[in-house]
């Protein structure tokens, strides 16, 4: 009948362990990683688009600008012609 080493059981299930938990830890950093890079991406995708509305809203605002003072200037002609046709 052979005997059981028992300390080479221990060492042989610890190194075991060790094996299984830097796998895990590499696993989840890559994850991880991987996980960042994306966001990374969404991220810039979203602030390209909101420096584009950005723009686009500036556009807007002057052009509603100059339409007010265009407008402001044909109601100012309006009320002087009401005006001379008394």
């Amino acid at each position: 009948m052979e005997r059981v080493n028992w300390p080479m059981v221990g060492i042989q299930a610890a190194s075991t362990i060790v094996i299984i938990v830097v796998t895990l830890l590499t696993f989840t950093s890559q994850a991880n990683r991987t996980l960042r890079e994306e966001m990374s991406a969404e991220f810039t995708e979203i602030r390209t688009e909101f420096n584009a509305l950005g723009s686009e809203f500036s556009a807007l605002r002057t052009e509603v600008h100059d339409m007010n003072g265009r407008l402001g200037r044909v109601e100012g002609l309006l009320r002087l012609g009401a005006l001379s046709d008394e």
